[in-house]
């Protein structure tokens, strides 16, 4: 095991770089929780015989989501977009009921 120490400026930079120490640690252990979360999430959806499927993480989600479901194939993402926009576009041209 090797001993190392780290040697500072000043008291300031020391504090500086504790509490920047602390905000990574903080967030190591919410990106932890957040692991087990979904873990245990997945494992109940699995349990009532739902799969959870990744998707590409680019902003198209929702539209990936409902092409994989339709069509098998997340990337027909666009397709699926393109005829969600048209069905906006069309409601927005008729007339109110």
């Amino acid at each position: 095991m090797h001993n190392c120490t780290l040697k500072f400026k000043s008291s300031s930079s020391k504090r500086d770089f504790a509490f920047r120490f602390l905000q990574l640690f903080y967030s190591l252990c919410l990106f932890v929780m957040d692991l087990q979360r979904e873990r245990r999430f997945e494992k109940k959806m699995r349990k009532i015989g739902f799969i959870i499927k990744k998707m590409g993480e680019d902003g198209a989600c929702l539209f990936r989501a409902v092409a994989d479901q339709v069509y098998g194939d997340q990337e027909m993402h666009s397709m699926i977009r393109d005829h969600c926009m048209d069905y906006v576009v069309s409601q927005l041209n008729s007339k109110p009921p």
